[in-house]
């Protein structure tokens, strides 16, 4: 099988070689044969070789070695050009390949090479000679297939389809009459109809214009032109029309138009309108109007829907079709937004009361506007013009509105007795409109107050009655109480400048108040006030006169009288007796268990056991220890002296009172165990603190502080009914 292969190799070999120029070299077991040069056109050759393998399974790379130059092997291989070959291998000894752009009438060198495992080895030296030049002319066609946008032109050229190489042909074209490549577009000719006459299709012209044209031959960078030759494209048959716009309302209008267009090609089109409110000829709209771009529909028509006009706007516009470069226009058309409409109806208030009132009204927009309408109510009580009302009256707003249409606010803070005017309003976008002016007034605050007899009258203070009658539809808080005063008698002037007292409760129809601390006044007048928001109703004017004051005691406005000594004593700096807690003498210790037997219920002296009441008798007691915080909280104190004792005057912050005062002396305390006085300023009082401590007032430290029960202090008493 092996010298079967190497024969038919070999056979081959022998019939390509022909006369060689140099024998072939040959490494081991392969030789490269140089076969003979294939003409395939002026200046394209094709190249071939074999390799002989002695050995199974062999396989190398294959190339050629070529030059204009050189035809001695060395300096082929040295200098000459390389081109590759591919793969040989012992199943696939032959090899081959093209080079072309080769020069005319020029003889070139070759030489085939393998090489497998980086060892060479070269065929023969062969050449050829490529043949003369030949002479190229050019010529220009006529033009044919001519549409609006599309041309088919034709040219000649001398050198033949299967002889062109590397020459290319084709066509200059311009609207220039010498078209050039600075001035036109070239095309390339990829199609020929017979060996010599070449055709390329152009598009894209521009309709109804003339064209120039003339047909090349490029050879090495080099244009061989033919004669120039002309057409001109068909003219576009076209019409455009603008439709009347439809569909109009406050914000919007349907634009609509039709083309009509009879063409020989698929040619571009495109349609749009331009609008404007302010340009009306087709000149300005299409150069300042706004421009909608709109799709074309198989039938020719087209349309657009037009939203945010501004409402009660006079439009034109003009349709518009682009067709290959080419506009058409209709006509100039014009159409007005509808302007808004809507009807407001102010109606009569209802549920009127002294501070409330609804007020009513209707709403219905006629017509399509755009977004929510702001609808309120204007009102007021000073001004009765609809655009006073707006300008300077309260607004109320309607948030939502029922289906009917109607509208109602409740208003409240009212003033009685007053009369109001109202207007119901909408503003629809920028539009206003207003209802008629309505007005009412609320009614009138009706009421009557007496006053009545004074009761549990004391030294500065009594128990003041009154009755109301109210004559309102609302239910309204109301105040009563009284005017009071030492000074004046009349309404108006106890209304004025006496001392107003609120009553502390209303049952019904009745109130009462107290009177307390006024001033040290005896007599007083007062009159019994309704007062109901502004208006205040007064009963008729009485008097009363207040108890007389007890000799002994000092009026300091506060619930009790204090005596102006102490217990003992016949002037205000005395000391008087002194007691222990609960005793009624001045005889010093005693037992426990006896003092314990006169503690009342709720641990305050009973009267047979209170030293003030056993020594200055009805309605004098020891005061208790809330009684003496009173004085505390009631009054100022002052360190001073009478003669030479020394004391703490106390004087009353209660207005009406402040000029009187008590002076309560630095008696000290005298101690039963050792017989003398201590130097503390304490007074009992009626209150005890424990089985062992009971509450004594300080008076220099404005306090109320536990104290053992067998000392023995002054008192100072109170005075009450």
């Amino acid at each position: 099988m092996r010298v079967i292969k190497q024969f038919s190799a070999i056979l081959f070999i022998l019939l390509v070689s022909g006369a060689c120029q140099k024998t072939e070299q040959s490494t081991g077991s392969i030789r490269c044969v140089t076969g003979e040069a294939k003409r395939i056109s002026s200046i394209v050759y094709e190249l071939n070789g074999a390799a002989v393998f002695t050995d199974e399974d062999y396989s190398a790379s294959a190339y050629f070695y070529y030059s204009t130059e050189y035809a001695d092997a060395d300096n082929i291989k040295a200098k000459g050009k390389r081109v590759s070959a591919g793969t040989v291998s012992t199943q696939d000894p032959t090899f081959k390949t093209s080079v072309s752009s080769l020069a005319y009438s020029t003889s070139y060198h070759y030489m085939a090479a393998i090489n497998s495992g980086g060892v060479e080895s070269l065929g023969a030296v062969k050449s050829f000679v490529t043949e003369e030049e030949p002479k190229t002319s050019c010529s220009t066609e006529s033009a044919g297939n001519i549409t609006e946008t599309t041309a088919t032109l034709y040219g000649f050229s001398s050198i033949p389809r299967t002889q062109i190489g590397s020459a290319s042909v084709g066509f200059i074209y311009s609207t220039e009459s010498e078209p050039t490549l600075g001035n036109g577009k070239s095309v390339t000719s990829k199609e020929f109809l017979t060996d010599n006459q070449f055709v390329a299709s152009i598009s894209g012209l521009t309709p109804n214009t003339k064209y120039y044209f003339r047909a090349f031959i490029r050879q090495n960078g080099n244009y061989l032109y033919g004669s120039t030759s002309s057409f001109t494209t068909a003219k576009i048959n076209a019409t455009v029309a603008t439709n009347n716009a439809t569909n109009i309302e406050e914000h919007s209008a349907t634009l609509s138009g039709k083309l009509t267009l009879v063409s020989q090609s698929t040619l571009s089109t495109s349609v749009a309108f331009y609008y404007s409110d302010s340009y009306k000829t087709k000149e300005e709209l299409l150069a300042k109007g706004t421009k909608v771009t709109v799709e074309l529909l198989s039938d020719g028509s087209f349309s657009k829907r037009l939203t945010n006009l501004p409402h009660s706007k006079e439009y034109s516009y003009v349709a518009y079709a682009l067709i290959s470069g080419v506009e058409f226009t209709g006509a100039v058309v014009n159409f007005s937004t509808s302007p808004i409409n809507a009807s407001v109806q102010t109606k009569a208030a209802t549920n009127i009361s002294e501070h409330k009132a609804t007020i009513n009204g209707s709403y219905e927009l006629i017509g399509s506007a755009n977004g929510s309408p702001s609808i309120c109510f204007y009102y007021s009580d000073k001004y009765s013009d609809a655009s006073e009302l707006k300008a300077n009256g309260k607004r109320v707003s309607i948030s939502s509105i029922p289906s009917d249409g109607s509208l109602s606010y409740s208003l409240t803070g009212l003033s009685h007795s007053t009369q109001y005017f109202y207007v119901a309003y909408a503003k629809v976008e920028d539009v206003e409109f207003f209802g008629e002016v309505i007005s009412f007034s609320t009614p009138t605050i009706m009421g009557s107050v007496t006053t009545g007899e004074a009761t549990s009258i004391k030294y500065h203070d009594a128990v003041l009655e009154g009755s109301m009658t109210v004559n309102t539809i609302e239910t309204i808080p109301v105040q009563t109480g009284f005017y009071v005063s030492a000074s004046v008698s009349s309404r108006i002037e106890l209304k004025e400048s006496g001392q107003k007292v609120v009553s502390e409760e209303i049952d019904g129809n009745h109130f009462v108040a107290s009177m307390m601390g006024i001033s040290n006044h005896r007599r007083y007048w007062y009159v019994a006030y309704l007062e109901i928001d502004d208006i205040v109703f007064l009963g008729e004017v009485r008097n009363l006169e207040m108890k007389e004051v007890p000799q002994g005691a000092i009026d300091l406005g506060l619930s009790v009288l204090w005596a102006s000594c102490n217990v003992g004593a016949s002037s205000p700096e005395a000391y008087g007796v002194y007691f222990q807690w609960g005793r009624t003498d001045d005889n010093g210790y005693t037992n426990r268990d006896y003092l314990k037997a006169k503690y009342s219920t709720n641990d305050i002296l009973d009267k047979d056991d209170d030293a003030a009441y056993v020594f200055l008798g009805e309605g004098w007691r020891i005061p208790t220890k809330e009684q003496c915080e009173e004085l505390i909280s009631m009054t100022k104190t002052e360190a001073t002296h009478i003669g030479d004792h020394s004391g703490i005057k106390i004087t009353s912050l209660v207005p009406g009172f402040t000029d009187n005062s008590i002076f309560l002396p630095d008696a000290g305390v005298y101690s039963p165990y050792s017989g003398y006085r201590e130097q503390f300023n304490y007074y009992w009082t009626s209150t005890s603190a424990s089985d062992i401590w009971d509450y004594v007032f300080i008076p220099s430290q404005k306090k109320v502080d536990r104290f053992d029960w067998y000392f023995m202090t002054p008192i100072r008493a109170i005075y009450e009914d």
